[in-house]
Protein backbone atom coordinates (compact mmCIF):
# COMPACT_ATOMS: atom_id res chain seq x y z
CA UNK A 1 0.00 0.00 0.00
CA UNK A 2 1.35 3.43 -0.90
CA UNK A 3 2.41 5.78 1.85
CA UNK A 4 -0.22 8.44 2.43
CA UNK A 5 1.66 11.74 2.38
CA UNK A 6 -1.30 14.04 1.76
CA UNK A 7 -3.57 15.07 4.59
CA UNK A 8 -7.07 16.37 3.90
CA UNK A 9 -8.99 18.59 6.33
CA UNK A 10 -9.87 16.72 9.50
CA UNK A 11 -13.15 14.85 9.33
CA UNK A 12 -13.47 15.22 5.59
CA UNK A 13 -14.42 11.98 3.89
CA UNK A 14 -13.95 11.72 0.14
CA UNK A 15 -15.74 9.54 -2.35
CA UNK A 16 -14.60 9.00 -5.92
CA UNK A 17 -17.69 7.95 -7.89
CA UNK A 18 -16.49 9.27 -11.25
CA UNK A 19 -12.89 8.03 -11.17
CA UNK A 20 -12.42 4.57 -12.60
CA UNK A 21 -9.26 3.12 -11.15
CA UNK A 22 -8.01 1.31 -14.22
CA UNK A 23 -5.93 2.03 -17.27
CA UNK A 24 -7.29 2.67 -20.73
CA UNK A 25 -6.62 5.41 -23.27
CA UNK A 26 -4.91 8.68 -22.30
CA UNK A 27 -8.22 10.65 -22.18
CA UNK A 28 -9.77 8.07 -19.82
CA UNK A 29 -6.77 7.90 -17.52
CA UNK A 30 -6.19 11.64 -17.45
CA UNK A 31 -9.85 12.29 -16.66
CA UNK A 32 -9.68 9.77 -13.81
CA UNK A 33 -6.54 11.37 -12.35
CA UNK A 34 -8.02 14.87 -12.62
CA UNK A 35 -11.14 13.70 -10.80
CA UNK A 36 -9.11 12.14 -7.98
CA UNK A 37 -7.21 15.39 -7.39
CA UNK A 38 -10.33 17.58 -7.65
CA UNK A 39 -12.17 15.41 -5.12
CA UNK A 40 -9.19 15.81 -2.79
CA UNK A 41 -9.58 19.61 -2.88
CA UNK A 42 -6.93 20.46 -5.50
CA UNK A 43 -7.22 23.04 -8.23
CA UNK A 44 -6.19 21.16 -11.36
CA UNK A 45 -4.81 22.39 -14.64
CA UNK A 46 -4.34 19.74 -17.32
CA UNK A 47 -2.74 19.56 -20.71
CA UNK A 48 -5.47 17.60 -22.37
CA UNK A 49 -4.33 14.23 -23.59
CA UNK A 50 -0.73 15.29 -24.11
CA UNK A 51 1.79 13.49 -26.28
CA UNK A 52 4.50 13.48 -23.56
CA UNK A 53 6.25 16.68 -24.63
CA UNK A 54 5.44 18.16 -21.21
CA UNK A 55 3.54 17.52 -18.01
CA UNK A 56 -0.03 16.28 -18.13
CA UNK A 57 -1.40 17.77 -14.90
CA UNK A 58 -0.56 20.51 -12.41
CA UNK A 59 -2.40 20.14 -9.09
CA UNK A 60 -2.37 22.85 -6.41
CA UNK A 61 -3.89 23.17 -2.95
CA UNK A 62 -3.36 25.51 -0.01
CA UNK A 63 -2.50 23.64 3.14
CA UNK A 64 -1.18 24.72 6.54
CA UNK A 65 -0.30 28.21 5.36
CA UNK A 66 1.56 27.07 2.27
CA UNK A 67 0.84 25.90 -1.25
CA UNK A 68 1.23 22.29 -2.37
CA UNK A 69 2.09 22.09 -6.07
CA UNK A 70 2.48 18.79 -7.88
CA UNK A 71 3.55 17.98 -11.39
CA UNK A 72 1.74 14.81 -12.47
CA UNK A 73 3.00 12.90 -15.50
CA UNK A 74 0.82 10.08 -16.81
CA UNK A 75 2.26 7.17 -18.78
CA UNK A 76 -0.18 4.89 -20.57
CA UNK A 77 2.14 1.98 -21.27
CA UNK A 78 1.12 -1.64 -21.65
CA UNK A 79 4.43 -2.73 -20.13
CA UNK A 80 5.96 -1.58 -16.79
CA UNK A 81 7.56 1.85 -16.94
CA UNK A 82 11.34 1.57 -17.23
CA UNK A 83 14.12 3.25 -15.26
CA UNK A 84 15.20 5.28 -18.31
CA UNK A 85 11.66 6.60 -18.74
CA UNK A 86 11.55 7.63 -15.07
CA UNK A 87 14.90 9.41 -15.36
CA UNK A 88 13.60 11.31 -18.37
CA UNK A 89 10.59 12.51 -16.39
CA UNK A 90 12.78 13.50 -13.45
CA UNK A 91 14.52 15.91 -15.81
CA UNK A 92 11.28 17.91 -15.85
CA UNK A 93 11.41 18.46 -12.09
CA UNK A 94 15.01 19.70 -12.21
CA UNK A 95 13.81 22.69 -14.26
CA UNK A 96 10.60 23.27 -12.27
CA UNK A 97 11.83 24.27 -8.81
CA UNK A 98 8.49 25.85 -7.85
CA UNK A 99 6.80 22.45 -7.59
CA UNK A 100 6.75 20.38 -4.40
CA UNK A 101 6.98 16.97 -6.04
CA UNK A 102 6.74 15.06 -9.29
CA UNK A 103 4.21 12.21 -9.34
CA UNK A 104 4.49 9.69 -12.17
CA UNK A 105 1.34 7.61 -12.72
CA UNK A 106 1.53 4.38 -14.71
CA UNK A 107 0.05 0.90 -14.82
CA UNK A 108 3.21 -0.65 -13.38
CA UNK A 109 6.92 0.06 -12.83
CA UNK A 110 10.05 -2.04 -13.20
CA UNK A 111 12.15 -2.75 -10.11
CA UNK A 112 14.96 -0.56 -11.47
CA UNK A 113 12.51 2.31 -12.01
CA UNK A 114 11.46 2.12 -8.37
CA UNK A 115 15.10 2.13 -7.29
CA UNK A 116 15.76 5.25 -9.37
CA UNK A 117 12.82 7.08 -7.77
CA UNK A 118 14.20 6.35 -4.30
CA UNK A 119 17.21 8.52 -5.09
CA UNK A 120 14.98 11.61 -5.25
CA UNK A 121 13.10 12.96 -2.24
CA UNK A 122 10.60 14.81 -4.47
CA UNK A 123 9.63 11.99 -6.83
CA UNK A 124 6.86 9.41 -6.38
CA UNK A 125 5.76 6.52 -8.58
CA UNK A 126 2.11 5.48 -8.28
CA UNK A 127 -0.43 3.25 -9.95
CA UNK A 128 -3.97 4.58 -10.20
CA UNK A 129 -5.02 2.49 -7.22
CA UNK A 130 -2.13 3.82 -5.16
CA UNK A 131 -2.95 7.37 -6.25
CA UNK A 132 -6.52 6.92 -5.04
CA UNK A 133 -5.24 5.66 -1.69
CA UNK A 134 -2.76 8.55 -1.38
CA UNK A 135 -5.44 11.18 -2.05
CA UNK A 136 -8.25 9.56 -0.07
CA UNK A 137 -8.99 10.84 3.39
CA UNK A 138 -7.47 8.18 5.66
CA UNK A 139 -9.29 6.73 8.61
CA UNK A 140 -7.99 8.37 11.78
CA UNK A 141 -5.46 6.20 13.56
CA UNK A 142 -4.86 6.23 17.26
CA UNK A 143 -1.28 7.39 17.57
CA UNK A 144 0.70 6.22 20.56
CA UNK A 145 1.93 8.98 22.84
CA UNK A 146 5.67 9.54 22.27
CA UNK A 147 7.92 8.55 25.16
CA UNK A 148 11.34 9.74 24.03
CA UNK A 149 12.61 13.29 23.58
CA UNK A 150 13.11 12.63 19.87
CA UNK A 151 9.65 11.15 19.41
CA UNK A 152 8.06 14.10 21.21
CA UNK A 153 10.01 16.62 19.12
CA UNK A 154 9.03 14.94 15.84
CA UNK A 155 5.36 14.89 16.84
CA UNK A 156 5.29 18.51 18.08
CA UNK A 157 7.29 19.82 15.10
CA UNK A 158 5.47 17.68 12.51
CA UNK A 159 4.60 20.50 10.09
CA UNK A 160 7.80 22.54 10.51
CA UNK A 161 9.95 19.42 10.16
CA UNK A 162 8.22 18.31 6.95
CA UNK A 163 8.61 21.82 5.48
CA UNK A 164 12.30 22.05 6.42
CA UNK A 165 13.02 18.58 5.03
CA UNK A 166 11.41 19.60 1.73
CA UNK A 167 13.47 22.82 1.61
CA UNK A 168 16.68 20.91 2.33
CA UNK A 169 15.86 18.37 -0.40
CA UNK A 170 15.49 21.17 -2.95
CA UNK A 171 18.76 22.78 -1.81
CA UNK A 172 20.66 19.49 -2.09
CA UNK A 173 19.29 18.86 -5.58
CA UNK A 174 20.33 22.36 -6.67
CA UNK A 175 23.82 21.90 -5.19
CA UNK A 176 24.27 18.55 -6.93
CA UNK A 177 23.12 20.06 -10.21
CA UNK A 178 25.66 22.88 -9.86
CA UNK A 179 28.47 20.46 -8.96
CA UNK A 180 27.68 18.26 -11.95
CA UNK A 181 28.23 21.25 -14.24
CA UNK A 182 31.65 22.08 -12.80
CA UNK A 183 34.68 21.25 -14.96
CA UNK A 184 37.74 21.07 -12.67
CA UNK A 185 41.11 21.76 -14.31
CA UNK A 186 43.20 19.42 -12.16
CA UNK A 187 43.09 15.91 -10.78
CA UNK A 188 42.99 17.24 -7.21
CA UNK A 189 40.09 19.56 -7.97
CA UNK A 190 38.22 16.75 -9.69
CA UNK A 191 38.72 14.49 -6.67
CA UNK A 192 37.48 17.21 -4.33
CA UNK A 193 34.40 17.79 -6.47
CA UNK A 194 33.64 14.06 -6.63
CA UNK A 195 34.04 13.75 -2.86
CA UNK A 196 31.61 16.65 -2.36
CA UNK A 197 29.09 15.06 -4.72
CA UNK A 198 29.37 11.77 -2.82
CA UNK A 199 28.83 13.59 0.49
CA UNK A 200 25.70 15.34 -0.75
CA UNK A 201 24.31 12.12 -2.18
CA UNK A 202 24.79 10.44 1.20
CA UNK A 203 23.07 13.35 2.90
CA UNK A 204 20.18 13.18 0.44
CA UNK A 205 19.81 9.43 0.97
CA UNK A 206 19.72 9.91 4.75
CA UNK A 207 17.22 12.76 4.34
CA UNK A 208 14.90 10.56 2.26
CA UNK A 209 15.07 7.90 4.98
CA UNK A 210 14.24 10.50 7.65
CA UNK A 211 11.34 11.86 5.60
CA UNK A 212 9.83 8.40 5.22
CA UNK A 213 10.39 7.45 8.86
CA UNK A 214 8.84 10.64 10.29
CA UNK A 215 5.85 10.40 7.94
CA UNK A 216 5.21 6.79 8.97
CA UNK A 217 5.64 7.62 12.66
CA UNK A 218 3.27 10.61 12.55
CA UNK A 219 0.74 8.52 10.63
CA UNK A 220 0.90 5.80 13.29
CA UNK A 221 2.46 3.30 10.88
CA UNK A 222 5.86 2.91 12.57
CA UNK A 223 7.07 2.36 16.11
CA UNK A 224 8.97 5.05 17.96
CA UNK A 225 12.26 3.15 18.11
CA UNK A 226 12.48 3.14 14.32
CA UNK A 227 12.09 6.89 13.92
CA UNK A 228 14.51 7.53 16.81
CA UNK A 229 17.18 5.44 15.08
CA UNK A 230 16.63 7.23 11.77
CA UNK A 231 16.73 10.68 13.36
CA UNK A 232 19.97 9.91 15.20
CA UNK A 233 21.49 8.45 12.04
CA UNK A 234 20.72 11.60 10.05
CA UNK A 235 22.10 13.89 12.76
CA UNK A 236 25.19 11.76 13.15
CA UNK A 237 25.77 12.05 9.39
CA UNK A 238 25.48 15.85 9.56
CA UNK A 239 27.89 15.96 12.52
CA UNK A 240 30.44 13.77 10.72
CA UNK A 241 30.10 15.98 7.64
CA UNK A 242 31.04 19.04 9.70
CA UNK A 243 33.88 17.29 11.53
CA UNK A 244 35.49 16.10 8.30
CA UNK A 245 34.70 19.01 5.99
CA UNK A 246 34.09 22.17 8.03
CA UNK A 247 36.79 24.08 6.13
CA UNK A 248 35.11 23.28 2.80
CA UNK A 249 31.68 24.13 4.23
CA UNK A 250 32.93 27.52 5.45
CA UNK A 251 34.52 28.24 2.08
CA UNK A 252 31.21 28.59 0.21
CA UNK A 253 28.15 30.57 1.27
CA UNK A 254 25.76 28.06 -0.31
CA UNK A 255 27.31 25.17 1.62
CA UNK A 256 27.09 27.15 4.86
CA UNK A 257 23.42 27.85 4.29
CA UNK A 258 22.76 24.23 3.41
CA UNK A 259 24.58 23.01 6.52
CA UNK A 260 22.58 25.41 8.70
CA UNK A 261 19.39 24.05 7.12
CA UNK A 262 20.51 20.48 7.84
CA UNK A 263 21.14 21.44 11.47
CA UNK A 264 17.63 22.89 11.55
CA UNK A 265 16.26 19.50 10.49
CA UNK A 266 18.28 17.83 13.25
CA UNK A 267 16.97 20.28 15.82
CA UNK A 268 13.32 19.85 14.78
CA UNK A 269 13.81 16.06 14.80
CA UNK A 270 15.04 16.23 18.39
CA UNK A 271 18.54 14.90 17.74
CA UNK A 272 20.63 17.99 17.14
CA UNK A 273 22.47 17.74 20.44
CA UNK A 274 25.51 19.97 20.95
CA UNK A 275 25.57 20.85 17.27
CA UNK A 276 22.07 22.36 17.21
CA UNK A 277 22.59 24.17 20.53
CA UNK A 278 25.81 25.79 19.30
CA UNK A 279 24.40 26.95 15.97
CA UNK A 280 21.12 28.17 17.49
CA UNK A 281 22.91 30.10 20.25
CA UNK A 282 25.16 31.82 17.73
CA UNK A 283 22.25 32.78 15.48
CA UNK A 284 20.10 33.98 18.38
CA UNK A 285 23.02 36.20 19.36
CA UNK A 286 22.44 38.11 16.15
CA UNK A 287 25.33 36.74 14.13
CA UNK A 288 25.01 36.10 10.39
CA UNK A 289 25.08 32.42 9.38
CA UNK A 290 28.70 32.63 8.21
CA UNK A 291 29.96 34.22 11.44
CA UNK A 292 27.86 31.86 13.54
CA UNK A 293 29.30 28.77 11.88
CA UNK A 294 32.88 30.07 12.01
CA UNK A 295 32.56 30.58 15.74
CA UNK A 296 31.19 27.22 16.83
CA UNK A 297 34.38 25.22 16.68
CA UNK A 298 35.94 22.61 14.45
CA UNK A 299 34.61 19.45 16.07
CA UNK A 300 31.33 18.28 17.55
CA UNK A 301 31.17 15.34 19.92
CA UNK A 302 28.69 12.48 19.80
CA UNK A 303 24.96 13.04 19.92
CA UNK A 304 23.05 12.79 23.13
CA UNK A 305 19.59 11.34 23.83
Amino acid sequence: MAKKILQLPKGRQQQFPRARVRFGSMPQVQDAVVTLFENAGFVVGSQRYSDDRGYDIVAERKELGGMLRYLVQIKVWKRPLSASAVREEIGILEHQKQFSELWIVAQAFTHSAVEVSREYARVRLLTLEQLKEALASPRPKKRAKPRTAIGKAIRVNEVALATTIAALAVSIDERLEALAKERPNSHEATSNRDATIAQYKRLRSELVALKKATAKFNAGDANEAEVVRTSKSFSDGVRKWWNSSHEKILDKAYDMGLFALAVGVCSLAGSGGQMAVAVSAALVGGKPVADALKGIGKKFGGLSG
